[in-house]
């Protein structure tokens, strides 16, 4: 699974979820000035690659500071995560 949000213009939020064949995958969030939160769903047995939206960096994961506990990939702000569902809270501010 590889998600990747793309906020552009005056969209907010987005809210998607779709039924795979392993189970539910969704991916709800939403920006402001300065933040952009993101809440995640990904079915047993599945792991999923994430990057966030550029001009942000990974803040809290499930209310857990992730500062030099994550592996990221690459130069970009990417992590693989396992299943089960996360709340991801980033700072920054969009360009």
């Amino acid at each position: 699974i590889e998600m990747s949000p793309k906020p552009v213009g005056d969209l907010k939020y987005v809210n998607a979820e779709y039924n795979s064949i392993r189970g539910l995958i969704k991916s709800n969030w939403k920006k402001d000035k300065n933040s952009f939160t993101w809440e995640i769903t990904i079915p047993v047995g599945s792991t999923a690659l994430i990057t966030l939206p550029t001009g942000y960096n990974i803040g809290k994961i499930n209310k857990m500071s992730v500062a030099g506990k994550l592996e990221t990939i690459s130069t970009e702000n990417r992590i693989k995560l396992g299943s089960g569902s996360y709340k991801i809270i980033s700072q920054g501010k969009m360009p």
